[in-house]
């Protein structure tokens, strides 16, 4: 399938590699720095292009077709004192210059409004047709998945990023809404996002020690106060944590219904016979 053009980068010539200098005997050779890790974004340029002044903007996930010249990037924004929200922005290659550029309006998918983000808005009918897209034959997406550190850290974290999408500047606002995203599987992201935003938002939580499920697999009971939660987490190629389940647990097992007693009533004393 033949890709989007995307803007060329032009590589500036620094002239001929010079020679190393001589070591100075006795003197330990500096390690080479660990190299830069590669940007997984491949529309970064033509996005970068397209964010109007004054709105801060991380990618999610770049949806492209291009059998027909397109892409959609779902975008994490945000602005001046508004909590981070979730737009997608279309672009197109088919015009003059054959450069991929922004068409059209953004499409908001979630909107977060108020401190504890109770009256999110999500657009459930344009997430169900966006993974129909990214299901679509000869498509192809790129979306980031899972969160450094280890299986505990992992509830913490994405606490702290659910309450950092209304705080701070706009980039940091943004960001934190982009981070969230990467600590949720497809399904949970596509179907609870808004929920566990909502859920997963608080001041501590108190972990359990997990339980392994299997090579890539824990599971992690914690508890927020009253509320207890359990966790399900799957551990990526590149050693990244990502939340896979998340079901509510009740304080105290119900306790089944007392059966009714079987013992028998003793029968009663035949009463005498007269004579």
């Amino acid at each position: 399938m033949s890709r989007l053009a995307s803007p060329a980068l032009a590589l500036a010539c620094c002239g001929p590699p010079q020679p190393e200098p001589a070591a100075t005997p006795g003197a330990s050779k500096p390690e080479p720095a660990a190299p830069e890790p590669a940007s997984p974004w491949r529309y970064a340029p033509a996005l970068t292009a397209s964010v109007p002044p004054g709105l801060q903007v991380e990618p999610v996930l770049e949806l492209a077709d291009g059998l027909h010249g397109r892409a959609r990037i779902v975008v994490a924004v945000a602005e001046a004192a508004s909590p981070a929200r979730l737009e997608v922005w279309d672009f197109s290659q088919n015009n003059e210059k054959g450069l991929l550029t922004r068409q059209g309006a953004p499409q908001v998918l979630l909107a977060l409004s108020g401190s504890q983000q109770a009256d999110a808005r999500w657009d459930r009918e344009a997430a169900a047709a966006l993974r129909r897209e990214i299901a679509g034959p000869g498509n192809e997406t790129v979306r980031p998945l899972g969160l450094p550190g280890e299986p505990a850290t992992l509830l913490p974290e994405l606490a702290r990023l659910a309450g950092a999408c209304d705080q701070g500047d706009a980039a940091a606002r943004a960001k934190a809404l982009a981070g969230f995203t990467r600590g949720l599987d497809d399904r949970l992201l596509w179907e609870r996002l808004p929920e566990l935003l909502r859920r997963l938002r608080g001041p501590a939580w108190t972990l359990d020690p997990p339980v392994t499920l299997g090579a890539r697999r824990m599971q992690i009971s914690a508890r927020d106060g009253e509320r207890r939660v359990q966790l399900e987490l799957a551990r990526n190629a590149k050693d990244r944590w990502v939340l896979t389940e998340m079901s509510e647990q009740l304080e105290r097992e119900p306790q089944p219904p007392s059966a009714p007693s079987t013992t028998a009533a003793p029968a009663a004393e035949p009463s005498p016979t007269a004579p």
